[in-house]
């Protein structure tokens, strides 16, 4: 894979084009309760500002980080470093941002690394990820994508393998 994501593809002319981006950023803003519509985040991504997003949510954060997370993997490449990247990317003010972006969790030395997902609140189930996250299990994705077809579908894989595994303390749905 080059450089360029594969959830969107550039225009002819290297632009990227702004109605797959703006619906890549609600699909992945809806995960963290984006509510910015698809009009208004083609808008924003057309002025190249935050303004036409709503204002009174998370919404700026959310696009702000995607913008930046675009950024980082573009220069990094898709590889680990490029995974890390995205998430050091992540510097807005939302309170789902890292408290030590771009660290890999190890809830042996680290108690905010010790994290459970709660699947369902009735019954209080909840997914443990590893307490521990290596390079070496981000290589595992990167090596599992790179050996890909790279359709859409083994994007999708790298999406859900990255959200399970929960490599970072915040912003995993974000960085996958």
């Amino acid at each position: 894979m080059t450089k360029e994501l594969i959830i969107f593809k550039s225009e002819g002319d290297g632009n990227v084009d702004n109605t797959a981006l703006a619906r890549f950023i609600s699909s992945i803003g809806s995960l963290n309760g984006y509510g910015s519509s698809l009009l208004q985040t083609k808008h924003a991504l057309d002025l190249n500002s935050s303004t036409p997003l709503n204002q009174d949510s998370d919404d700026v954060a959310i696009f702000e980080d995607a913008l930046k997370g675009i950024t980082a993997v573009r220069r990094v490449g898709f590889s680990v470093d490029g995974i890390i990247a995205i998430n050091k990317a992540f510097d807005s003010d939302s309170d789902e941002e890292p408290n030590w972006p771009g660290h890999l969790r190890n809830a042996y030395y680290n108690e905010d690394d010790r994290i459970g997902i709660i699947l369902d609140e009735k019954s209080h189930r909840t997914y443990m990820p590893p307490e521990v996250v290596g390079r070496n299990d981000l290589q595992k994705i990167v090596d599992e994508y790179m050996t890909s077809p790279k359709k859409e579908k083994d994007a999708w894989r790298v999406f859900v393998r990255i959200a399970k595994l929960q490599p970072f303390q915040d912003g995993n749905k974000r960085t996958a």
